[in-house]
């Protein structure tokens, strides 16, 4: 007498390699994403390094360089920022295909495991958010920061108390 029914078993072999499937598309369409949007990324990159250095080899006056550079660095932050929400968009729209089709291809008796896998994506999902807010933070202190140093080196005058605060700030969060 066996102990599996060849029936069963072949049910069984089919569920499990159409949830593999089924986890796995979605992951490579995922994958496929954030390497499209790395490319982007890096010709957007070489693009504007080209553009600032025709810019900075352009300029004969050190008032206006350092213009070019501060209005370079801020851009650099908003793009960024720009790039970590569409990856987060990414990871976080994959991560809802994985759970949806795990649920509904899922073999019979694995309901510990999907959830046990849903409650990974849901962590991984609030730990994404919560590096978002934070990156957003950070960005928004630099930003200040880099206005401040730029309104100075348009006025002539040293940056504020409050710019060289949110420099020490920043400088306080790289290290901790």
């Amino acid at each position: 007498m066996t102990v599996f029914a060849p029936v069963a078993l072949t049910a069984y072999h089919k569920s499990g390699v159409a949830a593999w499937f089924a986890v796995a598309n979605p992951a490579l369409q995922g994958f496929e994403a954030v390497v499209e949007l790395n490319a982007q990324a890096a010709r957007a990159v070489l693009a504007e390094w080209e553009d600032n250095l025709k810019g900075v080899l352009g300029s004969t006056n050190p008032v206006e360089f350092f213009t070019q550079q501060l209005n370079a660095s801020q851009q650099a932050v908003g793009k960024a920022a720009s790039y970590g929400r569409h990856l987060v968009e990414i990871v976080s729209n994959t991560g809802r295909l994985d759970e949806g089709h795990a649920r509904s291809h899922a073999p019979a008796g694995s309901e510990a495991v999907v959830t046990a896998m849903n409650s990974a994506l849901s962590t991984a999902s609030a730990a994404a958010e919560t590096m978002r807010a934070v990156t957003a933070q950070v960005i928004e202190t630099a930003q200040s920061g880099l206005e401040a140093v730029a309104a100075s080196t348009q006025n002539g005058k040293p940056a504020s108390p409050r710019a060289n605060s949110a420099r020490k700030e920043l400088a306080a969060r790289e290290t901790a």
